[in-house]
């Protein structure tokens, strides 16, 4: 455990705690290649110029692309098959892929401890419970990318999780692979535990300041 910012961690201070889905509880899904496909997909589809959204997500591209495209005044396609692109990807790819081996005991304990559940991820529902078919069981909220009304980096996007599950930011502890997972919980006021499963390395989670940081969310079995 790196205890960054604050003392050691004790659950039993917190409400709620919301997880990011993607190389939090679940290996990482190959989103560089996903990124990839679906820029070829949009530059060979639009004409759009590859510097004005290769800097950008996926689904932020997809919405600059349709507003240019809106712009220049072209009835197209376009919105629909690029998410439907997106979504067989991932779909694919979560055919492949499930919880971390022993994650799904860990969010057992979680619940039945007391602690409200709740997940927010900018992967679709579909894609999520094909990785995870209990999580309706065990989480009290999915905020997925199809429920969304605002997505991460946006903090909305977990302030509309907190929201169902009727927890102030100050009773939740986020924990997520990435940057934004320890940006979001800041906006907030919430706590905020990193780990380095996922995309973002030690190092670059540091730089976030996250309150903990931990190799792996099976390590919060300790903790209890």
């Amino acid at each position: 455990m790196r205890q960054l910012n604050k003392p050691e961690l004790d659950l039993s201070r917190y409400q709620a705690i919301v997880f990011d889905f993607d190389g939090t509880l679940v290996p990482c899904l190959d989103l560089r290649a996903m990124k990839r496909k679906l820029i070829e997909f949009t530059i060979r589809e639009t004409g759009i110029a590859r510097e004005a959204i290769e800097s950008m997500m996926m689904v932020e591209f997809i919405d600059h692309t349709q507003s240019w495209l809106e712009q220049k005044g072209e009835k197209h396609n376009y919105f629909e098959r690029a998410h439907d692109l997106v979504k067989s990807i991932e779909l694919e790819a979560a055919n492949r892929t499930e919880l971390f081996p022993g994650t799904a005991a860990l969010l057992n304990r979680l619940q039945t401890s007391g602690l409200r559940i709740g997940v927010v991820t900018r992967n679709c529902e579909q894609a999520v419970r094909t990785m995870y078919p209990e999580v309706k069981q065990v989480c009290a909220s999915l905020i997925a990318r199809d429920q969304a009304k605002f997505l991460k980096p946006d903090p909305r996007h977990l302030q509309q999780c907190l929201d169902e599950l009727e927890v102030p930011a100050t009773g939740c502890l986020m924990v997520g692979d990435g940057i934004i997972d320890v940006q979001i919980a800041k906006d907030l006021g919430a706590a905020s535990l990193a780990v380095t499963s996922g995309h973002n390395s030690a190092s670059e989670l540091e730089q976030a300041e996250p309150d903990w940081l931990l190799p792996h969310v099976n390590e919060l079995e300790k903790y209890f």
